[in-house]
């Protein structure tokens, strides 16, 4: 699998990527080594390292079917402009 290490704060921090071991993969993960360099120089790095997981590894929370109700776009930009 393609995997790298980053430091910051004086910590070694590791990620997989969850790919197998191939060139074209290699590179996603030079990529996302290079976003994460981005982001600790501009002071927005996720130490959790959650936003840098691929979509199939992040955990997700979500209710039960029977509880999910849907918000019209409509009502979803109410709610913003009075929380704001």
């Amino acid at each position: 699998m393609s995997a790298f290490a980053i430091s910051f704060g004086g910590k070694r921090h590791y990620l997989s990527t969850g790919y197998t071991d191939s060139k074209a993969n290699r590179k996603l993960a030079e990529m996302k080594a290079r976003q994460i360099e981005l982001h600790i120089l501009c002071n927005n790095f996720d130490v959790t390292l959650e936003r840098y997981r691929p979509q199939s590894q992040q955990v997700e929370f979500a209710s039960s079917s029977e509880n999910k109700t849907h918000a019209s776009l409509a009502d979803l930009w109410d709610s913003y402009t009075e929380y704001k």
